[in-house]
């Protein structure tokens, strides 16, 4: 799966290699792989190798478990937009529509866009064009803006 992924750490390395076996170091590396990835242990077969596999795999659990729970809290962050939104998306809107209707069916920039945010909520805000851009694609804010002139008395389309 392309979504799965753990940080591989030295440690990691420079256990695996202090074993002698090149095909041991192999397995060693294969297993923590698809530990990390999966999180799925070797098959424990009753031989010294493949206990010794899972005691390896076992033994970086806690460096593993630290990374999913990463991984994953990032990924939920960034389908949400980030885990602390500075910017509401209902304040972004009302300054999308508020500066499509003062440039009166005209695509506003980004730069008018920030503006008009600050105009409206905090003339000392740091947002940047991006906000809006990564947020609303540019068919978006238009159809805001289109529903936007909608409402107002005398527009016609």
């Amino acid at each position: 799966m392309a979504d799965n992924k753990f940080t591989f750490w030295d440690n990691m390395k420079e256990t695996i290699e202090k074993y002698s076996d090149p095909v041991f170091k192999y397995k060693c590396y294969d297993a923590l792989t698809e530990y990390g990835l999966y999180k799925t242990l070797p098959e424990d077969d009753g031989t010294l190798e493949s206990q010794a596999l899972i005691s390896l795999c076992q033994s970086f659990n806690k460096s593993l478990e630290t990374n999913w729970e990463y991984n994953e809290k990032t990924e939920e962050g960034g389908k949400k937009g980030g885990n602390h939104q500075l910017y509401s998306d209902e304040n972004l809107i009302k300054a999308i529509e508020e500066a499509g209707i003062a440039k009166s069916n005209h695509k506003p920039t980004l730069v008018e866009l920030v503006a008009k945010y600050k105009e409206l909520f905090d003339e000392n805000s740091k947002i940047a064009g991006r906000t809006f851009s990564r947020r609303f694609t540019e068919e978006e804010r238009n159809e805001i803006i289109q529903k936007a002139l909608k409402k107002q008395p005398g527009f016609n389309f």
